[in-house]
């Protein structure tokens, strides 16, 4: 039987305990996103940092030119306003309701007309596999921080989505840079916000 604390990396492999029939219907991947990981970085419960760093070095990829061109000084960068807005401590990290106001200051700061909100969920909702999908359709990778499952208290970077059916059924898979690993990761989101598998807050972004 398998467990919410598994790592998923291949979805077809993962599909096929559940028997035969699955086929993808759509993927997507946004093929500038960096894959950062924790251990690039000199610092400790960092993982909302290091995604921050990671969604702003795509944007910077995408042409945000008042953003530092390089992850470490941008990472530098986030982590003094993090400091100096008490976002960050080094022995408990960021919390997740920190992490738009966070990305915030930094849009403030390069002078860039764009904004990042928090979305809370306690419980699942059906829209949730719209907005994720939108987001990255929309060419917008964003922050996922985890209350349970394999990442307990730790956030991760979205980046891309496969979409499978077998008949009337379907199962979405997000593809996430865990920031542990550059091996290919995703979550699904068929239990997401269902309780052991439940998370608080997607950080989304707006241009």
């Amino acid at each position: 039987m398998r467990h919410f604390e598994q790592e998923i990396t291949d979805p077809a492999a993962w599909l096929a305990q559940d028997g035969d029939g699955w086929q993808c219907r759509e993927r997507l991947t946004l093929s500038d996103m960096p894959i950062l990981l924790m251990r690039d970085f000199k610092e400790t419960n960092h993982c909302s940092l290091t995604a921050l760093t990671s969604v702003f070095t795509y944007f910077r990829r995408q042409g945000v030119t008042g953003l530092p061109a390089d992850p470490q000084e941008l990472f530098s960068w986030i982590r003094a306003k993090a400091r100096a807005k008490w976002m960050f401590h080094p022995a408990i990290g960021t919390f997740p309701w920190q992490i738009a106001p966070l990305a915030n200051q930094v849009w403030k700061n390069c002078n860039y007309p764009a904004r990042a909100r928090n979305v809370f969920f306690f419980t699942r909702r059906d829209a949730l596999e719209t907005l994720l999908i939108d987001e990255l359709r929309a060419l917008r990778p964003g922050i996922i921080s985890f209350t349970h499952n394999r990442y307990h208290n730790h956030s991760v970077t979205f980046f891309g989505y496969e979409y499978w059916e077998k008949g009337n059924e379907h199962r979405i898979f997000l593809r996430v840079n865990n920031h542990w690993t550059r091996a290919p990761r995703f979550v699904e989101l068929t239990h997401l916000g269902e309780g052991s598998d439940s998370y608080i807050a997607l950080c989304l972004f707006r241009l």
